[in-house]
């Protein structure tokens, strides 16, 4: 029997020479060992995994939210504000029916809804989520809101369709079908309505706002000139270096057809790039 020099026959050497050991592939325990570590901060360091529940009053079932000049508004059964969603404080809305939709624009909160199945339409606007006026469409209940392009667009049951740039002021639109619409959303220049039976409806184009803009730098301070058309919201955003990410807000105005004054001091600012958002 031919024995190795540590004493050992052939068999037992190619056995250990088959046997994986974790000193063997030290590069794949530390994969492992790094992939188990970071698995589980992966998860907490992404915000949509981390939800908390807030349920600060025994309300009603609230059905949609908005949000809009540092305010959040939930409606449904009733009304709720919060400033930061995690204190509520409920709102006297003026109306017992139940409200399906909201949407915030040109300054306002525009919420929706109607007084049961086959029932009347309601409308509520707002300023600021806190005290609410009524308007009587004059129509079945509406289901939806939405904001855009300078114009609210409400729908509802047998085909409504009401567009308003105020939310106080309405004009029902004729597009011959007497489906129950129930979803609205804005973009693109063009609003989208979706309903009962698969139904969709897309309107036409709507005009792009031009927008005139005077500067002026009068020592640090640079004044800007904005001409605006009734109805839209005008919004003065600054970036410090176009690689920033996000625009920041510097200001807004309503517009009513004259013009709106910005200003900015740029004393520890000396180049910023400046531009006008039409809401």
């Amino acid at each position: 029997m031919v024995q190795n020099r540590h004493g050992q026959g052939p068999n037992h050497a190619k056995r250990r020479a088959r046997r994986p050991n974790r000193e063997s592939w030290p590069w794949l325990w530390a994969v492992i060992a790094l992939w188990l570590g970071a698995a589980p901060l992966l998860a907490q360091t992404d915000p949509l995994n981390q939800w908390t529940q807030r349920n600060p009053l025994p309300m009603g079932d609230e059905a949609a939210i908005a949000y809009g000049d540092g305010q959040f508004v939930a409606v449904g059964s009733a009304i709720l504000t919060s400033p930061d969603g995690v204190t509520w404080t409920e709102r006297n809305s003026g109306t017992t029916d139940d409200l399906f939709a909201v949407a915030y624009g040109n300054g306002q909160f525009v919420a929706v809804g109607g007084s049961g199945l086959g029932g009347s339409g309601t409308i509520l606007t707002s300023p600021d989520g806190v005290a609410w006026t009524s308007h009587n469409p004059g129509t079945r209940g509406l289901n939806a809101v939405g904001y855009g392009g300078g114009q609210f667009v409400a729908v509802g049951g047998l085909g409504t369709i009401l567009t308003s740039p105020d939310g106080a002021a309405w004009v029902g639109r004729w597009t011959g079908a007497t489906d129950q619409f129930t979803g609205v959303t804005y973009g693109n220049s063009q609003f989208v309505v979706v309903g009962a039976g698969g139904t969709i409806l897309q309107s036409g184009t709507l005009a792009t706002a031009t927008v005139a803009v005077r500067a002026l730098l009068s020592g640090h301070t640079l004044q800007l000139s904005v001409g605006t058309r009734a109805g839209p919201t005008y919004v003065l955003q600054y970036k410090n270096s176009l690689a920033d990410p996000t625009w920041t807000d510097l200001g807004s105005q309503p517009g009513d057809g004259s013009p709106a004054a910005f200003s900015d001091d740029t004393t520890a600012h000396p180049a910023r790039f400046y531009r006008i958002r039409v809401e």
